[in-house]
Order: structure tokens, then sequence, then C-alpha cells
């Protein structure tokens, strides 16, 4: 997976501050707990970034997803941890 380097695809980083957190995909409800100093990425088309909705509570994040493309969640290695597929 090599977002980095592919202009059609963005990958967005979440990070626990303060204490652990755990980061929600809706709809799917699929959940991951990150400690401090840990980060997860979401990485997905670009031209989707637009229609995400992030909310950021004490100790969750929830990410709401409306598009289409395939989306895929990584560790701060860069390594798959799920892949949500398509929606839409």
């Amino acid at each position: 997976m090599d977002s980095v380097n592919d202009p059609s695809r963005a990958r967005l980083s979440f990070h626990a501050v303060g204490g652990p957190k755990n980061v929600v995909f809706e709809p799917f409800g699929d959940t991951f707990s990150i400690e401090p100093g840990r980060d997860i990425y979401l990485d997905l088309p670009i031209a989707d970034v637009s229609l995400l909705e992030v909310l950021v509570f004490e100790n969750a994040i929830s990410v709401t997803l409306r598009f289409s493309g395939d989306t895929f969640v990584l560790d701060q290695n860069g390594e798959l941890l799920q892949h949500l597929g398509q929606i839409g």
C-alpha cells in the first residue's frame, strides 16, 4: 500500500494524545484502540476526503465515511489493519 506516492489517494493520521483513544469508523462500527504516541492511518481516494465527518471526544474519535472508493486502515508502519471496502 503506497498511497504516499499515489497522487489519487490520501492518508489521514489519527493520533492519541493524553491517553488511549478508540477510533471508530462508521457506518461499519470497526473500532481500533491507539495508545499515546501511536498513530493509525486512513487511506482513501483523495476525492473522498471532503466527504468525511470526524468528531473528536475525550476518549474517542468517530469517523463517518461517505464515499465509494477502496478504503484501508493502516498501522503506523503502513501495514494493513482492515480493508473497509467500498460503500455506495
